[in-house]
Parts: structure tokens; C-alpha cells; sequence
């Protein structure tokens, strides 16, 4: 409801019919609609992490994990959920700056520490070159995701195929091993 009708727009009342709920029992779990929104940012960013995870735990060489990881990023930030969710904090944090600011915590901000703790097993493996890994993370995020975003976000372009989020993945990480790698 958030994504459809906006953060303003959407009621407890209306959350509560539409799960067939109470208001009273939704106020039990989310005592305001900043919380409940806040619980559906930590889920999302609960999805990077499990992503994190999962690649992983596929033993695979380090690059190879980084461009596994970089393909499932781009789906999730620019699948057509990620993209609307974004359109959503940026639209309604000009009126509810606090949202904005629970938004970049609990999303980007975690995520980016999540890649960071990642990076920094990289750094101890001897894959990269040690240094700041949060600065290595944010790097990482945004070569992924590069004009792709803007270009999703102003619906020039449609949600990515496979074969462009793996061709971005590719470049991505060529790159960011170029600067941050060790071979």
C-alpha cells in the first residue's frame, strides 16, 4: 500500500482493513505507521543481507562471488519494487524528513555496512588491497548500480534483464577490482 498509494496516503485504518485485521492489534505490533514502515525498510534491507549470505555460501573465487552478488543487487534495487520504494522515501521525505532519514539508516546505511563486513573478508583473504571498507562499499554499490538507477527511476529504461544486470555485474567488478584489487 505504501508503494501504491504513498506514505501519506495510507492509514493505519486502511493497513488494517486491507489484512483483515484490527486497527487495535496492528497498533499492538506497530505502535505508529513511522514503525510499521520502518519494519518494511529493515525487511527489505534483510533481503540484501540474505543475498549477502547466499552467495557466500557458494565457495566460489572472490570475483566470481562479487559479480554473483552484484547481479542479485541490481535485481533488488532495480526490479520495480526497489525502484518504487525509492520513488516512495524520496517523494514523502521533503514533508516527513524523518523518513528519509529511517530510510538511509535502516536501508542503504545497513546495507552498506553488510558489504563492507563482506569486503573486509575479501581484504582478509588477500583479494583487496586493505583500506577503508565502508568508502570500498559504497564504491561497489554505486558502480552497480550506476545510471541504471537514474535511468529506472525517470522510466527511461525498464526494469533489467538478465543479461544486462550480468554485463553491469561484469563491468562493475572488473572496475572495482581494478582500483581496490590485489592481482
Amino acid at each position: 500500500m505504501f508503494l501504491k498509494e504513498g506514505f501519506a496516503a495510507v492509514s493505519m485504518s486502511a493497513i488494517a482493513a486491507r489484512v483483515g485485521g484490527s486497527k487495535a492489534t496492528l497498533y499492538n505490533y506497530f505502535p505508529s505507521k513511522e514503525e510499521l514502515f520502518a519494519a518494511t525498510v529493515s525487511a527489505r534491507c534483510e533481503q540484501l543481507q540474505s543475498i549477502i549470505y547466499e552467495v557466500e555460501a557458494e565457495s566460489l573465487s572472490f570475483g566470481e562471488t562479487l559479480k554473483r552478488f552484484g547481479e542479485r543487487v541490481i535485481a533488488l534495487f532495480l526490479g520495480d519494487e526497489g525502484v518504487a520504494m525509492f520513488r516512495l522515501v524520496v517523494a514523502e521525505s521533503a514533508r516527513f524528513p524523518e523518513l528519509g532519514h529511517l530510510f538511509y539508516e535502516m536501508g542503504p546505511n545497513r546495507g552498506h555496512e553488510r558489504v563492507a563486513e563482506f569486503l573486509s573478508h575479501g581484504i582478509a583473504r588477500g583479494a583487496l588491497a586493505p583500506g577503508d571498507v565502508m568508502e570500498m562499499a559504497r564504491a561497489f554499490i554505486d558502480l552497480l548500480v550506476s545510471d541504471l538507477h537514474k535511468r529506472r527511476l525517470c522510466n527511461v529504461a525498464p526494469e533489467p534483464s538478465p543479461e544486462l544486470m550480468s554485463r553491469n555485474a561484469d563491468r562493475a567488478v572488473r572496475q572495482f577490482l581494478a582500483i581496490y584489487g590485489t592481482s
